[in-house]
């Protein structure tokens, strides 16, 4: 210890990798000026595994971060011993001749423990792509004396299959060897290397040392080269293309036994040393055979309590999970789950449950992500809990402490009972924070006739007091929760759940009961969960910022029941038979939709189908936050049309007079519009029209509107979305426009129903100074675009759209509007 640093070396050293696992380099480089002390304490933490410092795939990244990778590359080859530097290393990193002269007075070499450079691959370039050095000029000489490109071009087959180019080719080929060549480079120090991929390729001369690393305890074989022409026109193969292939695979063979010849080999040398290991396929869409992953695993030992199951050494826990110490596993978490039945986890999976139950091992278990494993795979974590609650009851010390999960996700489940689901929400009650169900087997049956996964089905008392994330996808079932289920979670903060229901019968809907969500923050609802839904949840819901409830279309649009059904339902005509009991009635009593709530911090409202068909405008009320609403009520059938008035404008609680009997008037003949389809047998009905509702000696002025009216305001929406059939005259545009929301930016709308092109298009560039997209689904005819003040623009970007002849004045933004008309 010096007397200027007094620091131990112990203290200095814990601070040194604090500032490491910041992945600080500057700070850490800054470190090595202080002094000789701090300095001997930085260089092993910054040399470990110093490309981690890096960014992991800089070729996105500036110049700077590149000459940073190379001078750190330089650096490191500089301190090797001369004969572990490669010709092709030399030719590529040192291609000024005075670099060879220069020397380092630290062998930072020495302090590398991890030598792991899977991320700069080859086919994307990195410093082991040529193009990215600064000059390539004699690389591209040496590459040419030394024979490489010819044997390059004669090798790479597959590449050759696939149209790669010679230059492509040359490239990729001298990115492959050149990081065999830097990884070997590295291993002069392989005395005290612990992490390492090894290119299998390149095995034979790790073959030759295996008895150096003496402190190796990780392994990664990597699979560098593409040897398989898989998917590619093997009838173009030529004779010698063939006999390269065979020769190619045949090696490959070679190098796979050399790989369990490498672990078998150290762990005879080196007994308990190496602990973990696998072969990767790398870049390439193959990975290693079956056979040998099995092989090699079976000659690694069991982990030495892992707390961590992951991609990284999931197979070789698969392979000893009944010798494996599982007390200290956190987190099982395997991401590659992929839809085919014979994926590598599903046949894993299957020889994980052929050895037993484990889970109940995993005593310190927070985290799990993995597939199905059974309806019964959590019946000893229900047992546990009984046993729990009975010995609290009796005052007794409970006998073993639960197990503390706090995120449970799961794919794959039948769509039979959710029963798993059910089972980790008893027994996990006082810890589950997530629940995240996945199905991934999309079925055709998504009609009425669906089968059913059943959340809560069991109807247990249990609460989830901390649970604060709901999500469940379900593609080959019909979700359904139980009505109290949300009530049992006061904490949710999240809720996604969907199924592809697309079609319903109204009174077979059972409603979720009410309930107080104080720190919901996000609800996206699919399906049969929206169908449930009670809006007198939102009265609850104060930190509410997404809310969406939706239906699967149909080929782009939604099922909406008949009006009749919704108005019947309304008035209790159709509320379940005797024999569902008083209940099960309520449940299926469709519940008051006031669109009252107040939602000050909700900024996004998207609904579709019947969602959409019920929206009233008096929402804006209280969402004064909202930027962007989506309203999609395209029917099936055509037959749902929304006529909306002034009345439908107007802010909530307006008593004014002349207001009233506008009103009145309003309401009387509306009705009879909107159900118009319903009696079509009427003509003077089908032909009625807004201007015939809104006559002259009726119509509201300008002044009465300024005046007496007060309408809602939503100052902070940019994107409004209205597709359906809204009917509305150009006095309610103007006031949706110019007095609800004069800030949109984007505008889309799919009719124009109750007024023309060219009152859009006025209304629009008249009331909204700021909106720069205006999109309006219908046929234009070209009069009609001239009578609209418009003309067409041709960029080869965006394609065709139109803008205005004569902006209007008090425009907010330079550009011009851009109109768009599609079919």
């Amino acid at each position: 210890m010096t007397t200027t640093f007094p620091l131990p070396l112990e203290c200095l050293q814990l601070i040194i990798h604090k500032v490491a696992l910041n992945t600080d380099a500057k700070t850490l480089a800054a470190l090595l000026r202080v002094n000789q002390y701090v300095r001997s304490a930085t260089l092993p933490i910054l040399y470990n595994n110093p490309f981690s410092f890096l960014p992991f795939q800089f070729y996105h990244h500036s110049k700077h971060d590149v000459a940073a990778l190379l001078k750190l590359m330089k650096t490191l080859l500089l301190s090797l011993p001369a004969g572990q530097v490669t010709d092709l290393l030399r030719a590529t990193y040192f291609q000024n001749s005075t670099d060879l002269r220069l020397e380092t007075s630290v062998p930072y070499y020495s302090f590398v423990t991890t030598i792991d450079f899977r991320q700069f691959t080859p086919l994307q370039g990195s410093v082991f792509h040529i193009d990215s050095l600064r000059d390539c000029t004699g690389l591209n000489d040496h590459l040419e004396r030394s024979g490489r490109v010819s044997r390059y071009l004669a090798e790479e087959v597959v590449c050759r299959l696939k149209n790669v180019g010679q230059h492509e080719t040359i490239t990729y080929a001298a990115g492959l060897e050149l990081r065999r060549d830097f990884t070997w480079a590295l291993c002069a120090n392989a005395e005290c290397i612990q992490n390492i991929a090894i290119p299998i390729s390149d095995i034979d001369r790790y073959l030759a040392i295996v008895s150096r690393f003496k402190v190796l305890s990780n392994v990664i074989f990597v699979l560098d080269r593409n040897i398989r022409p898989v998917l590619l026109p093997i009838l173009d193969l030529t004779p010698e293309d063939k006999v390269i292939l065979t020769a190619q695979q045949s090696d490959r063979i070679r190098h796979l036994e050399g790989m369990i010849s490498f672990v078998q080999e150290h762990r005879r040398v080196h007994s308990k040393v190496l602990t973990q290991g696998r072969c990767d396929k790398g870049e390439h869409a193959l990975g290693c055979p079956t056979e040998y992953q099995h092989r090699l695993v079976q000659a690694l030992p069991p982990l030495v309590k892992p707390h961590t199951i992951d991609n990284r050494n999931w197979t070789q826990f698969v392979a000893k999970v009944q010798d494996t110490d599982l007390s200290c596993i956190q987190n099982i978490q395997f991401q590659d789950f992929l839809t085919n039945n014979d994926s590598l986890l599903r046949r894993d999976l299957d020889r994980l449950i052929a050895q037993g139950p484990f889970l109940h091992r995993c005593r310190s278990l927070e985290n799990l992500d993995l597939g199905y494993l059974g309806d019964d795979a959590f019946q000893w974590a229900v047992d546990e809990r009984k046993q729990y609650d009975a010995d609290i009851a009796g005052g007794c010390t409970p006998q073993r402490l639960l197990v503390p999960l706090r995120h449970f996700c799961v794919s794959g489940l039948p769509p039979s009972l959710g029963r798993q689901i059910d089972d980790v929400g008893y027994a996990f009650q006082d810890t589950l924070e997530t629940i995240n169900i996945r199905s991934l087997l999309p079925s055709d049956s998504i009609g009425l006739e669906m089968p059913e996964f059943s959340i809560g089905a069991l109807g247990s008392s249990w609460n989830l007091p901390r649970l604060s994330r709901l999500h469940a996808r379900v593609h080959d079932a019909g979700l359904t929760i139980h009505p109290d289920f949300i009530q049992r979670c006061p904490q949710l903060t999240f809720m996604t759940l969907s199924d592809r229901r697309q079609r319903y019968l109204v009174h077979e809907v059972v409603h979720w009961k009410p309930a107080v969500l104080s720190h919901l923050r996000s609800v996206g609802l699919k399906g049969s969960p929206a169908l449930s839904f009670h809006p007198d949840t939102l009265k609850h819901t104060p930190d509410l910022i997404h809310l969406s409830l939706n239906l699967t279309p149909v080929n782009r649009d939604y099922f909406i029941p008949p009006v009749e059904e919704f108005e019947d339902n309304e008035q209790g005509e159709m509320n379940g038979s005797e024999e569902d009991g008083p209940s099960l009635m309520s449940l299926r009593r469709p519940p008051v939709w006031t669109w009252d709530w107040e939602l000050p911090k909700l900024r996004s409202l998207r609904l579709t189908g019947p969602f959409a068909y019920r929206f009233q405008f008096k929402v804006l009320n209280g969402t004064p936050s909202l930027d962007d609403l989506s309203v999609d009520s395209n029917s099936v059938s055509r037959l749902h049309v929304r006529s909306v008035s002034l009345a439908d404008l107007l802010k909530p609680g307006s008593q004014h007079s002349p207001v009233l009997q506008i009103l009145e008037k309003e309401r009387q003949q509306r009705r009879p519009f909107e159900r118009q389809q319903h009696w079509s047998h009427l003509p003077q009905l089908v032909n009625l029209s807004t201007d015939d509702i809104y006559s002259t000696e009726d119509s509201v002025d300008d002044e009465l509107v300024s005046q007496d009216m007060e309408f809602l305001h939503a100052p902070a929406l940019k994107t409004l979305t209205l597709f359906g059939e809204w009917r509305m005259d150009k006095h309610v545009l103007d006031i949706l426009f110019g007095k609800v929301a004069p800030g949109l930016d984007v505008v889309f709308m799919t009719s124009c129903l109750g007024h023309k092109v060219s009152d859009w298009v006025s209304s629009t560039s008249r009331n909204l100074p700021g909106v720069r997209t205006a999109m309006l689904k219908t046929d234009v005819s070209t009069s009609g675009l001239t009578d609209a003040g418009l003309e067409a623009v041709n960029d080869d970007r965006a394609g065709m759209y139109y803008t205005l002849v004569e902006p209007p004045a008090g425009r907010t933004v330079a550009t011009p509007t851009k109109y768009t008309f599609r079919q």
